[in-house]
């Protein structure tokens, strides 16, 4: 890759890189990671959300994962910690991609009894990044089905 790039952890630094610009602007961006999800997840008992940005040498992101530590309180902590990724990583390509993960290995890795990527779009063009990382591949598909439901509050009501 020709572009210089940084990995960042600091909040306040990828906010004013402009993750949520990114986030809502990358085709498969979507709510879990968006910084306010990240601020949500801070203030729910037993989460302790991370993020990990690539940004290159123009200021600008060019990839960016959120993971949220799960873990029960005080003696189950170590028996119970996972770390869940809604959303997967939004990337610009496969190295950066293969770059973050390496990155949240090394920082989230050895906290977590387990790690589960809980994709919400297609992931097949990323599967050689989680491959090379040693990351088990599970084809999953979930299916969307239109309701032509105003809203999902009516529809229970009905």
């Amino acid at each position: 890759m020709s572009d210089n790039y940084i990995i960042h952890t600091d909040s306040t630094i990828i906010r004013q890189a402009g993750w949520k610009d990114y986030v809502l602007t990358h085709p498969d961006g979507n709510f879990f990671q968006l910084p306010e999800a990240y601020d949500l997840f801070q203030h729910v008992p037993g989460y302790t959300p991370s993020v990990f940005a690539a940004i290159n040498s123009n200021g600008k992101i060019i990839g960016i994962l959120v993971s949220v530590l799960q873990q029960e309180p005080k003696f189950y902590a170590k028996l119970t910690s996972r770390s869940i990724i809604w959303g997967g990583p939004l990337v610009d390509n496969l190295e950066i991609c293969e770059i973050l993960l390496k990155q949240y290995q090394e920082t989230i890795g050895k906290k977590a009894i387990y790690t589960q990527f809980r994709n919400t779009f297609d992931t097949t063009q990323l599967k050689s990044s989680f491959q090379k990382l040693n990351f088990n591949y599970l084809e999953h598909l979930n299916f969307l089905v239109h309701t032509n439901v105003e809203s999902p509050e009516n529809y229970f009501l009905q």
